[in-house]
């Protein structure tokens, strides 16, 4: 995906512990489903009607949070269809990662750029 400063991010891949948080809010499929791939090769596949919850919402936590109540110790991804974008495009997400309250172009609205495959 790319994100809203233009960078790349690959979302193929949950990040190891340790990595910052990310927040995303996904839009432009045409086709409601995402797919989680265990280590193990068990696969858990989530599909939604796209038209009704055209939005996904992608939080992931990822052990780098220093400030109460995560403390480096949460390590959580969450990926939530919704009907609509919940946060205006003026929305600054804080970095808390670093222990310093200050935007951060690491957390940040990644806009989808293509559907994902169909299968």
């Amino acid at each position: 995906m790319r994100a809203a400063d233009g960078t790349t991010v690959d979302a193929s891949v949950i990040p190891e512990r340790g990595a910052p948080t990310r927040i995303a809010i996904v839009s432009g499929f045409t086709e409601g489903w995402y797919e989680l791939i265990h280590a193990d090769g068990r696969t858990d596949r989530v599909m939604w009607h796209a038209r009704k919850l055209p939005v996904l919402w992608v939080y992931g936590e990822f052990g780098a949070t220093k400030e109460s109540p995560y403390r480096d110790r949460f390590y959580a991804l969450a990926l939530q269809p919704l009907s609509r974008n919940p946060y205006p495009r003026s929305t600054t997400i804080l970095d808390f990662t670093s222990g310093l309250t200050q935007p951060s172009p690491l957390l940040d609205y990644f806009p989808c750029v293509s559907p994902p495959p169909t299968s």
